[in-house]
């Protein structure tokens, strides 16, 4: 999340749901933010799509006129990805923005704004360059010149393409995406007759498809160099403006003015501000950039600058502000855990010729390159980052339907979509407790508000996702609790639960030990439904409801796992385990709610420990919960055979198959589609996969001997298994192109397009015994 806090500058534009595939939304910029309400030609923003469901674009133009084929921001399931733009102003002072795909919510900040009479000339984007075969540029030069190799600089010519003039221009202003490169590395862009500097401007990691800003001054014949620094790697160039020479901009060649990693190989362009160390969690870094790169000593009012966040510990964003103002509501970078992620930002120069860097969670490496720069006098009005959207809210949940009532019992009290408001407490163990003895006497200094960070950074994306924002958890930090020498990780959670009361709906327990595990559950649970309670409204003191994780998996200098905390929540929200063996509950590596894949772990950067990022979980959790619709699940209710074309995870299209068994529709065969993509990119195996799903009375058996059963059948004892396989494996992901029966049931996966598998399904399925 670029902020906890999803409230925009004034109010407007907040919480209006997701955009939607294929849909437009405009979006007032002038009179907001410090932008003017008349006379404003252009604006330069910070786009951020967040937790899209599917991989897609956004494009921004100016409102009124036609959507261009550009786009300013790629993104793939479940991202946090930021890119600056900027933009003319079109009809009624708006901007329009068009999701490409899936669902994905949006946050705008201002940075700025450029007079109708300025020197920039903004364009309505136009594509100059496409290495892939097959696709078109403005003018169909530079087309399918194909993907740029290891060390390969490729030239571009910008003028007298895509409405930037044929001569007297002195930069332009370009979107560069790279797309599915090899290995990691990065693209650096300058003028094709100057020396390629030390520095870049999009860092990419394999598999991705990584947008960012460039401004670049251009060559005296009108061209760019692009260099690709390792693997091969495909690449879009869209144009979206140009400053006229002798203009109000100064562009320079990038030159390194950051570079917190102590590496003796790594510079500045000058020697100062390298080498100083990660930014912690809540830190602020000044950094001068009068004087430096290029940019003069005085005379300047803002700077346009590449600020790239590298080995992030876990999933944050940074800010980037004039020093000496507030800190603003706003981000300019979002990240996640281990990637180098870059922005281009434009920021007014503070006091002291500097600018103040924030980093919200964790530590993260920063590295900032200058770009250019804007004069005081001139025509470009740099503001403090202000919120101008932010379309994060809560949708509602899918209604009750026919199909829901007959698979799901108890319907009513499994539904879990709404705002989970989550009080993080710490308990703290004495170095003398007897329950705790066998974690050693390490004890760690922990901070609920620091872990609530964490939480709303790492764990909060995921559930936005895999629920299409119809659940979403906030997380604030509340206190401490002292436990006595005799208490246990359940009292830390009690305590927690009984010292809770509204606001908040939901508790996290942590003590402050080294050790890892968790436990969670829904509450009190009654038999009639009318009797239970509303656990979006009442207060853990009320319901009973929350969980404890050991500090092992929420500490950053341990090994911190989002994972651990999202299963645990999933134990809050009603869903079970689902295991393979009647001994162990956790090793079906499929769903988030049993085992883990074998890939995907926390690691320290001495040793691998924990599982970090949390897969998806079963379908039919998604729809007891109220995540999917009715018109998303096929039955199988003939012998068929039919077919069923089953969508990926949050995809919109079907997430389930059942095969209801004669007689009894509570207990009943389950398919759906799991491409190793998005939350499940961790996955060994793609496939289809099979469960049973049994909510018959006595499918669970509550006794002593049968202990191993007992949180896998909470709530109203649904058990969750795999259909076929063996422990610990993926034998229940059906292949494509095999045949298999399962209790009745003939089921080939016949064909897979995209992320979506085609199935066809003969016959009624057959109930096993109790």
């Amino acid at each position: 999340m670029s902020a906890a806090d999803p409230a925009t500058i004034d109010g407007l534009f907040a919480g209006t749901g997701p955009i939607a595939q294929g849909e437009t939304r405009n979006l007032t910029v002038t009179g907001r933010g410090g932008v003017p309400a008349t006379g404003v030609g252009a604006v330069a923003l910070n786009v951020t799509a967040v937790v899209p469901t599917v991989g897609g674009f956004l494009t921004a133009w100016p409102a009124g006129a036609p959507r261009p084929d550009a786009s300013n921001l790629n993104f793939t399931p479940g991202d946090v990805v930021p890119n600056m733009v900027i933009v003319k102003v079109g009809v009624g002072g708006q901007i329009s923005l068009f999701n490409s795909a899936g669902h994905v919510d949006v946050v705008v900040d201002v940075l700025g704004w450029f007079p109708i009479d300025s020197s920039f000339t903004g364009l309505t984007p136009a594509r100059l360059m496409e290495t892939r075969p097959g696709l078109r540029t403005i003018d169909d030069l530079f087309n399918g010149t194909g993907a740029l190799g290891q060390g390969s600089v490729r030239n571009l010519t910008v003028t007298g393409r895509g409405g930037v003039d044929s001569s007297h221009v002195d930069a332009v202003v370009l979107n560069v995406t790279a797309i599915t490169p090899t290995t990691p590395g990065f693209l650096t862009v300058w003028p094709a007759d100057k020396p390629k500097p030390n520095a870049s401007n999009l860092n990419f990691a394999p598999g991705q498809v990584v947008p960012n800003m460039v401004v670049v001054p251009v060559s005296a014949n009108g061209v760019i160099s692009i260099f690709n620094a390792s693997g091969v790697t495909d690449a879009v160039v869209d144009v979206l403006g140009f400053f006229p020479t002798g203009g109000s901009f100064t562009g320079l060649t990038p030159a390194r003015l950051m570079e917190t990693r102590n590496d003796p190989t790594l510079n500045t362009i000058d020697g100062l501000f390298r080498g100083a160390g990660s930014l912690g969690q809540g830190q602020i870094r000044p950094l001068t950039v009068s004087g430096r790169g290029g940019v003069p000593q005085s005379g300047a009012g803002a700077v346009a600058l590449n600020v790239t966040a590298v080995g992030a510990s876990v999933g944050g964003f940074l800010t980037v502000w004039p020093a000496g103002d507030p800190k603003p509501n706003a981000s300019n970078l979002n990240f996640t855990a281990g990637k180098a992620v870059p922005n281009m930002v434009i920021v007014p120069i503070g006091v002291g010729g500097q600018i103040s860097l924030f980093n919200f969670s964790g530590t993260t490496d920063v590295v900032v390159d200058v770009l250019g720069w804007f004069p005081s006098a001139g025509t470009f009005r740099g503001l403090t980052p202000a919120r101008l959207m932010d379309t994060r809210g809560t949708a509602p949940p899918a209604n009750i339907g026919a199909v829901r009532r007959q698979l799901v019992v108890r319907p009513a009290l499994h539904q879990m979509a709404g705002d989970d408001q989550i009080a993080v407490w710490v308990c703290d163990v004495p170095s003398n407790s007897g329950p705790y003895s066998s974690d050693g006497p390490t004890r760690l200094t922990l901070d609920p508000s620091a872990i609530a960070a964490w939480a709303q950074a790492n764990v909060t994306p995921y559930f936005d996702a895999s629920s299409s924002r119809r659940y979403h958890p906030t997380f604030f930090g509340v206190g401490h609790i002292a436990l006595s020498s005799t208490d246990t990780f359940e009292s830390c959670r009690t305590k927690a639960m009984a010292q809770t009361g509204a606001p908040y709906t939901n508790v996290v327990a942590v003590d402050n030990t080294t050790r890892g595990g968790g436990y969670g559950s829904p509450g009190s649970i009654f038999t009639s439904d009318a009797s239970n309670y509303n656990l979006f409204a009442q207060p853990p003191s009320v319901t009973s409801r929350g969980l404890w994780v050991g500090g092992g998996s929420v500490a950053a200098d341990q090994l911190p796992s989002p994972r651990n905390l999202a299963h645990e929540l999933g134990h809050t929200l009603h869903w079970p385990h689902s295991h393979f063996s009647t001994t162990n509950e956790y090793d079906n590596p499929s769903d988030l709610m049993s085992g883990w894949p074998a890939n995907g772990w926390c690691s320290n950067g001495a040793f691998t420990v924990w599982p970090c990022a949390p897969q998806n979980t079963l379908a039919f959790n998604r729809f007891a919960a109220g995540w999917i619709n009715d018109s998303q699940i096929g039955l199988q209710q003939s012998a068929g055979p039919n077919t069923f074309i089953l969508d990926a995870p949050s995809g919109d299209g079907m997430q389930m198959a059942v095969a209801p068994a004669s007689g009894n529709s509570m207990v009943m065969l389950t398919l759906e589609a799991r491409p190793a993509v998005g939350l499940d990119a961790n996955l060994s195996v793609s496939g289809v996969a099979a469960y049973i799903i049994d909510q018959r009375e006595g499918a669970c058996p509550s006794n002593a001997g049968a202990a191993a059963l007992f949180h896998a059948c909470m709530s109203t004892f649904r058990n969750q298994i795999p259909a076929i396989g063996s422990s610990g494996t993926y034998g229940n992901v059906l292949q494509l192109g095999t045949t298999t029966i399962i209790d009745g049931v003939t089921i080939t996966v016949s064909a897979r397009a995209g992320n979506t598998y085609t199935v066809v399904v003969s016959g009624i399925f057959v109930a096993p015994p109790l």
